[in-house]
């Protein structure tokens, strides 16, 4: 009695640096504790002894269970409203302010943010999860630059070293990467920025980011890039409040010294919560019915200038 429920992660005859990997993530979920960002509560190596001809796994860790599930089945089922996306992406912005913030000359950077990996309990808050691709790195910005805009094809890995910044490109999913890790350029913690920018828009309007474009995986990422001056972007629905499409729209900022810090998404979306929350429940409120997404109703992507 009194004890939480807890999810197992196990990982299962995986090489050696697949294991260090995993107990790497663990141990950074570890010294983590923020209402926002899923619990871990350590890292277990069963026994090699098979119990009842079971094989076990070579590693276990034990995080907190989130009975909601994720925020990606909620946006396929649509079964929620503005408010609750407005809530949800406030509790995400806390969460990544807490990882972004310095700790003992470092940041965490998570690299991996998509609507896959945020998890909801089972009170309806949203939890940051899955830190498989996080890194520690200092936090030095970004310096004003302008921006490559010629495209490429995605290829492997390589490592960036620049600026006192070590991370690599071509990790986490691709339509949510930021153009500089598509690149393989250098980058620090505002790929995460940018990431959430997709993840807002894909939350607000109930639909896949590029979902409208014919293209394949290569030419989509391509496309987000940019070339000749010009980016691809989802396209914010007309009805959106100004403050809201000013919001995503510099989450997703080509250049990554013009993206927000979280602790200004954060402000911005309290701002849009009390706003929301202004009008008493049984009378309709102005913002929450622009963000309201409309019946069979495709958002449509679009080259933009870059920024």
């Amino acid at each position: 009695p009194g004890c939480p429920l807890v999810a197992l992660k196990c990982m299962k005859s995986a090489p050696e640096a697949q294991r260090a990997h995993f107990q790497a993530e663990a141990l950074l979920l570890k010294a983590l504790r923020h209402p926002n960002v899923v619990a871990c509560y350590g890292c277990v190596q069963p026994s090699p002894i098979k119990c009842h001809s079971v094989d076990l796994p070579d590693l276990m860790f034990l995080q907190e269970y989130c009975a909601g599930g994720t925020l990606l089945d909620k946006q396929l089922t649509g079964s929620y409203t503005a408010l609750e996306a407005l809530q949800w992406l406030a509790d995400v912005a806390h969460g990544m302010a807490y990882l972004h913030m310095p700790r003992p000359g470092l940041c965490i950077t998570h690299r991996d943010l998509k609507l896959e990996n945020i998890l909801l309990s089972d009170q309806g808050v949203a939890k940051v999860s899955d830190f498989g691709l996080s890194r520690l790195l200092p936090p030095v910005p970004v310096e004003p630059r302008t921006p490559r805009v010629t495209p490429v094809t995605p290829r492997a890995p390589v490592s960036m070293s620049k600026g006192g910044r070590d991370m690599t490109g071509q990790r986490g999913s691709a339509l949510y990467m930021a153009p500089e890790v598509i690149m393989c350029e250098a980058y620090d913690h505002k790929v995460d920025v940018f990431s959430y920018g997709v993840v807002a828009f894909e939350l607000l309007t109930h639909s896949r980011a590029y979902a409208d474009m014919d293209l394949s995986e290569e030419a989509l990422v391509a496309s987000v890039v940019g070339v000749g001056g010009h980016a691809l972007r989802p396209v914010p629905p007309r009805r959106w409040p100004p403050s809201v499409t000013k919001l995503v729209t510099t989450c997703w900022a080509h250049d990554a010294s013009q993206r927000p810090e979280f602790g200004e998404v954060v402000s911005s979306l309290e701002a849009l919560l009390e706003q929301a929350r202004s009008t008493p429940l049984d009378e309709p409120n102005a913002l929450l019915r622009r963000l309201a997404p409309l019946d069979n109703a495709t958002p449509a992507s679009a080259c933009c200038t870059l920024q």
